[in-house]
């Protein structure tokens, strides 16, 4: 309607000009009557009249493109929040999910009784009546061995320290698909948790009771994880990492007496007096070397067993891997 009150408005306006500047023109547009004072005042009215009639109509027309613009953001609005909410929900059911999955996975763990803490990084476990030793993954403690003999620096702080948070504990254990299921020793490689949720492996590394340890360069699964404790733990001068200990350096000896002074010393063969190859040897740190395994023919030094039993009831103890 605003477009039609303008049109009127132009061809009044148009009129009243040339009637005012032109009036030959007007006489021959309207046959022969010649512009006056009446069709000046009648032309001025309608021009008036029309150019209000536009304002108002224009304005009228405005503010219904106004609200009907508002109308659309308001449409778009309503039809936006519920797909907000929506992925809101989403959102939130699957953190709930999440957290349900969590507990259930918490819920499921099977626990297993430590039935006995070799050193810092092996423990026996009872799996339904049967004891099974467990190599810890991705870590390292100083070499410990029978009292008589020598430990490496803070291994017997890395022993004692797993005995107390082992010992008759009821642990929860987790493989490593990246990782052997058993050692050439038969030992089973995993991490271990405590009842509580503290991850056993990391523990110890980021207390400076153990070194990250990465088997043939092989990577594992928290090995990032360890390494970042290991970090840690040695700007801290934590544990071995200490200059009042070992200053991260444990392949040091140190001596411990026995507590029986009559003792018999260590009978220590020479290689060269055994070239069967076939009894097991026990070195001088206390490890017991089966044929076959990785030092077995570099260990010149050791006292022979006849079997890994005989050697591990002695005091010694199987490599690390």
């Amino acid at each position: 309607m605003d477009d039609l009150f303008l049109i009127l408005f132009l061809i009044s306006a148009g009129y009243l000009i040339i009637g005012e500047f032109f009036p030959s023109f007007f006489s021959l547009i309207f046959k022969g009557k010649h512009y006056d004072k009446n069709h000046r005042n009648i032309l001025i009215v309608l021009v008036i009249f029309f150019f209000v009639l536009f304002g108002i109509f224009s304005s009228s027309q405005e503010e219904k493109n106004v609200q009907k613009n508002e109308t659309v953001l308001n449409k778009n609005a309503q039809e936006a929040q519920p797909e907000s909410e929506n992925k809101i929900e989403q959102k939130t059911e699957e953190q709930v999910a999440e957290l349900q999955e969590e507990k259930i996975e918490q819920t499921n763990k099977v626990l297993f009784k430590v039935s006995r803490v070799v050193d810092g990084d092996t423990l026996d476990i009872d799996m339904d009546g049967k004891i099974e030793r467990i190599r810890l993954i991705g870590m390292d403690t100083p070499e410990t061995v029978d009292p008589r003999k020598v430990v490496q620096c803070f291994g017997k702080e890395a022993s004692d320290k797993a005995k107390e948070m082992l010992s008759g504990k009821m642990v929860s254990i987790e493989a490593d698909n990246s990782q052997d299921e058993r050692d050439s020793y038969k030992r089973l490689l995993r991490y271990v948790y405590l009842e509580d949720g503290t991850f056993f492996n990391k523990y110890m590394i980021a207390e400076g009771y153990a070194h990250e340890y990465t088997y043939q360069s092989n990577p594992y699964k928290y090995q990032t994880e360890f390494k970042e404790a290991e970090k840690q733990a040695r700007e801290n001068k934590k544990g071995l990492w200490s200059a009042d200990t070992c200053n991260g350096d444990t392949t040091k000896a140190v001596a411990v007496k026995s507590a029986d002074s009559n003792s018999s010393p260590e009978i220590v063969s020479s290689a060269t007096n055994n070239s069967s190859g076939s009894v097991v040897k026990k070195s001088k740190t206390g490890i017991c070397h089966a044929p076959g395994t990785t030092y077995y023919n570099k260990t010149l030094s050791f006292t022979p067993y006849n079997s890994i039993e005989e050697c591990l009831k002695s005091g010694g103890r199987l490599p690390k891997r």
